[in-house]
């Protein structure tokens, strides 16, 4: 992308992502003339990883969970990581299958779900914890990870 190129991005992508700061990555995006067009299904944005925010406790290790699924292996790790003494904010869940989101809602306390045909969220601030109904190979929920940590582990279970 040039410095003459224009990225044609959703509301809450620039909202939680772009309007940070003036270098962001962008998934799956689309050339449209002049356009870098963002807005598809398979297209997305997050936050590069020099211009997340650093938290305050450097100790404090984020998480987020792809392929969550109605057991969520990885959530239960971070369970077991925490009483050994880690300190892990696990912020986000992803998955598909209807009937594993509730699941995964039920079992672990995550009342913000987002999806499966919307990823708005209409405050500036994320919450501190969601359940994002998605296909992964689709970029449209990506923003909703933000700008929020530096350290971060991502759950492949």
């Amino acid at each position: 992308m040039t410095s003459a190129d224009v990225p044609m991005i959703w509301t809450c992508q620039w909202k939680h992502v772009a309007s940070h700061d003036d270098t962001f990555i962008v998934f799956q995006a689309e050339m449209k003339g002049k356009l870098l067009d963002v807005t598809g299904v398979y297209s997305g944005v997050l936050a590069s990883p020099q211009n997340r925010i650093t938290a305050m406790d450097h100790d404090v290790h984020t998480t987020g969970e792809l392929f969550a699924g109605g057991f969520s292996g990885w959530t239960h790790a971070v369970r077991r990581l925490r009483h050994m003494g880690f300190k892990m904010d696990h912020r986000f869940a992803v998955e598909y299958d209807n009937d594993c989101i509730q699941a995964f809602a039920r079992s672990h306390g995550f009342r913000t779900i987002i999806g499966p045909h919307a990823f708005s969220i209409e405050d500036d601030d994320l919450p501190d914890r969601m359940l994002i109904h998605a296909d992964i190979r689709q970029g449209q929920w990506m923003h909703l990870i933000g700008n929020q940590s530096e350290q971060s582990v991502w759950g492949f279970c």
